[in-house]
């Protein structure tokens, strides 16, 4: 919408203009989604949940969603399975921070033309940025986004002028045969002759270009089909159906058929920012409040239905009075944000109800969270609502032994003996940390020197994973060749190109495979074993939370408890040929499979919790928290004491 107030952004006081006229329309229902969805979570959901919808509603309301997933380093597409009400507000934040800058483009574009190459430049910049970086900040950054949005203007600037006025305004009988065409503002309007604004008669050429735009417009439900029938990548779906918009919106004058004057298109494009603002909410609340995470056509069909229809209800008796009324609109914005700040502020932090369980103790690290022998099953389950929203909301703390997380360096006890030499290093990402503690507790009073050198979501063999970060990972990796530890102890996730890139033929010609085996090649020639594993279930929302929730609420947990082996088995169907390929070749290795523990022996059945304590394996949909790493301990540890002996230590 920027694209038809360019002309207005004349003046640098012009610009006060376009700022009214889009946070206007954008900010008043913006503001009233966010506040009901804070009211209907206070009311709906566990406390823990409503703690995280708190932290997420206040970058929400600071308009800076897609700021949060940067620096938290989350994608979208990690996030979509969670209780994340307010998720999509991400794109609505991008838009809102593109609106701060764009009238300066406008500005500098129509007051000195010569400088609309370099904003095009910026344009192929931002698209180039955007490709380059399939990471957090090419998504979500409002620069990589920009071209999009300059995408838009230039449809716009592409369109026959004549042809847009006539769309965009009203036309008014003059007393000397003219018309006037009403815009927003009557100093806007024009004076056309009466005979300009006669049909074009109907020729070849006519029904050509309609013929076109409908199969322009016709093209969009290529998104619609199954991905087995269009093997688009999110950027290649991105870019396709950002210039087919673009287009859609560039030929609105293409003949007799315009879909852009069509009355059922013309009133969904009326409701589809509030259909936009309320869907998601609505969704992940029948998600975690009644576990409806999956719909049958009619099921489908019977939601879009009701949302269109409240959609329309807001839009009409909220929506379009707020547009024609300023002071209204910011009297509903200050009411909704001081309403807004109370909610989050009123969020409380989760106390755990075995508080005095928490012991300073390496040995003792998890045990907090076991119940008391004496306890009944109300009590159990008591504490297990409180302990699992603890789980979902401090995922993981540093070892008790560890200094700050900055210093990467665990430090060895007074009682390790001065003649030894053994140096060991816990190597990847949160998987790795989550192992660290065993691995100084086996091994206390043996080793010299303990590094852990973490980053979140680094997997060191996956070069495609956050390659905006790929320097730190190098020196990361080349300080630990020169430091030649006797053990290396590699947990890894497996989340992105082991589990993602589909294997095509020989893994001796499959590029994620070789580039894993050359680093673990590099890696054999500093040290004197790896210990590498990982590769657990990753599941569609958070164990955890949803555990709480069902206590909460006292639904079954039968459904719950158990989940095939197949599932898992399907779900590294990539990782694991890759894996065996890498480990027979690979001398120093031993493999750890940190999902066996949690499965029966047969592994036809795994758990995600325990059913005696019901406490969660699981801080959220992929993390092992206390409970979970109590189930590791036993077999780990003996690994981990297995390896160390067969070096000489």
């Amino acid at each position: 919408m920027a694209m038809i107030y360019k002309e207005k952004i004349k003046h640098i006081t012009d610009f006060g203009y376009f700022y009214k006229k889009r946070f206007l329309r954008l900010w008043p229902m913006y503001a009233l989604v966010v506040l009901a969805t804070l009211v209907a979570g206070k009311h709906m959901i566990i406390a823990n949940t409503f703690e995280f919808l708190a932290q997420d509603s206040k970058w929400a309301l600071g308009l800076a969603t897609n700021v949060q997933n940067m620096f938290e380093k989350k994608s979208y597409w990690d996030q979509v399975n969670e209780f994340k009400y307010l998720l999509h507000t991400w794109s609505l934040g991008a838009e809102m921070q593109y609106y701060l800058i764009v009238p300066f483009l406008f500005f500098l574009d129509l007051r000195w033309p010569l400088l609309g190459i370099p904003i095009h430049l910026l344009t192929i910049s931002s698209f180039v940025y955007h490709i380059l970086n399939p990471g957090t900040w090419g998504f979500d950054f409002v620069f990589a986004r920009m071209w999009q949005f300059q995408l838009g203007t230039l449809s716009w600037q592409l369109t026959d002028k004549e042809v847009t006025k006539r769309r965009q305004v009203a036309p008014v009988k003059s007393e000397n045969g003219y018309k006037l065409l009403a815009t927003e503002s009557p100093e806007d309007g024009l004076l056309l002759p009466e005979e300009e604004s006669k049909p074009e008669p109907k020729t070849f050429t006519t029904y050509l270009k309609s013929g076109f735009y409908l199969l322009l417009s016709a093209s969009f439900l290529l998104f619609l089909l199954p991905p087995i029938k269009h093997p688009w990548t999110q950027e290649g779906a991105r870019i396709a159906g950002t210039v087919l918009s673009a287009l859609f919106f560039a030929c609105p004058g293409m003949g007799s058929v315009s879909l852009m004057t069509n009355r059922p298109l013309s009133f969904l494009g009326d409701i589809s920012y509030v259909l936009y603002l309320i869907h998601w909410p609505v969704i992940i609340f029948l998600r975690s409040c009644y576990e409806i995470t999956s719909y049958s056509y009619l099921e489908g069909l019977t939601l879009a239905l009701i949302l269109v229809l409240v959609s329309a209800l807001i839009h009409y008796k909220i929506e379009k009075p707020l547009l024609k009324h300023v002071s209204a609109s910011v009297l509903v914005i200050l009411v909704s944000y001081t309403i807004s700040a109370y909610l989050i502020l009123s969020s409380r932090t989760i106390e755990v109800y075995t508080k005095e369980y928490w012991i300073d103790d390496p040995e003792k690290f998890w045990e907090f969270t076991i119940p008391k022998p004496t306890w009944s099953q109300k009590q159990k389950i008591e504490n297990a609502i409180f302990v699992n929203q603890f789980y979902a909301k401090q995922r993981w703390l540093l070892p008790p032994f560890t200094g700050p997380y900055s210093d990467l360096f665990v430090t060895p006890r007074n009682d390790t003996p001065a003649n030894t030499t053994l140096r060991v290093l816990n190597l990847g990402s949160s998987f790795t940390l989550r192992t660290t503690n065993i691995v100084e507790k086996v091994l206390r009073g043996k080793f010299k020197e303990m590094r852990l050198t973490t980053e979140s979501g680094w997997e060191p063999f996956d070069l495609t994973s956050f390659t905006e970060f790929q320097e730190d990972y190098d020196l990361h990796m080349e300080e630990l060749y020169k430091w030649k530890p006797d053990v290396i102890f590699l947990i890894q996730r497996f989340k992105y190109g082991f589990r993602q890139d589909p294997i095509l033929g020989d893994l001796s010609e499959d590029n994620t495979t070789q580039t894993a085996l050359e680093i673990m090649g590099k890696l054999e020639n500093c040290t004197k074993k790896i210990v590498w594993g990982g590769m657990i279930t990753d599941f569609n929302r958070g164990v955890a939370s949803e555990l709480s929730q069902r206590l909460s609420s006292g639904q079954s947990l039968d459904d719950f408890y158990e989940y095939p082996y197949s599932d898992f088995l399907e779900q590294q169907k990539n990782s694991i040929p890759r894996v065996k390929y890498v480990l027979e070749r690979c001398k120093k290795c031993v493999w750890y499979d940190m999902q066996a523990p949690f499965c029966d022996e047969k592994k036809t059945k795994c758990r995600r919790f325990d059913k005696d304590t019901f406490l969660s394996y699981y801080g959220d949909h992929f993390h092992l928290c206390w409970s979970g790493n109590k189930v590791v301990e036993p077999s780990f540890s003996k690994l981990v004491a297995d390896v160390v002996k067969e070096i000489g230590f």
